[in-house]
């Protein structure tokens, strides 16, 4: 799924919003919510999507986007563990909206490689939730594609801005990522970025939470 986003992101715009969040409950079951907020380049992507190539190769046109995401949605919601696959669509403003509920971490990360298997790519252990210990990294093929774009849109990832949210039923007893702010509740955490430091430092989402019992 965001092998695609992060495709039509970079080709259609030089300021993005990414937004991932994951909505933990005790039992191991939750939420995830992926957002990509091209709004503030709105003008911009009007005027590209109408062109029929940029940079020498064929552009992209809204049915064929629609049609992929409409794709993504099905095959998401064909995935065992996975369930209330939502996508909304702002075409006015270049917002997508993808949320679903998931049984256990382990069952996100499988519907993840399943729906990325056309692309070969595979996602290796980035998340996981323990005995109140919760980990999360960088998922590799995020990275691979990042930096296989890097050469091209260096200055596009520069402007773009990447954050990273989990919200948990009990609160934070401690974490590890000293770029990571806590929430005044003491249940959240966020974690924000830009892109291209991420490709020059792939730790930088890394982070291993404790929650209080």
């Amino acid at each position: 799924m965001k092998f695609f986003l992060f495709s039509l992101l970079f080709l259609l715009t030089s300021c993005v919003e990414l937004i991932d969040e994951i909505q933990l409950n005790n039992d191991g079951s939750g939420k995830f919510k992926y957002v990509i907020n091209l709004s503030q380049s709105k003008t911009n992507v009007s005027s590209i999507l109408l062109l029929d190539s940029v940079n020498g190769k064929k552009n992209i046109k809204l049915p064929e986007i629609k049609e992929k995401i409409l794709n993504i949605k099905q095959k998401l919601s064909k995935q065992d563990g996975i369930s209330n696959v939502i996508v909304i669509e702002n075409y006015t403003d270049y917002i997508i909206k993808f949320e679903c509920d998931f049984e256990s971490l382990e069952k996100l990360k499988t519907a993840f490689e399943n729906s990325l298997q056309e692309n070969n790519q595979k996602t290796e252990n980035w998340v996981s939730y323990e005995k109140n210990v919760f980990y999360r990294k960088t998922p590799n093929y995020v990275l691979v594609y990042l930096k296989n774009t890097y050469v091209n849109y260096n200055e596009k990832l520069k402007n773009g801005t990447y954050t990273s949210i989990v919200r948990f039923e009990n609160e934070i007893s401690s974490f590890t990522n000293n770029l990571s702010l806590k929430s005044k509740s003491g249940k959240a955490i966020m974690t924000k970025i830009k892109p291209n430091e991420l490709i020059e430092n792939p730790n930088l989402l890394d982070n291993t939470i404790l929650i209080k019992n």
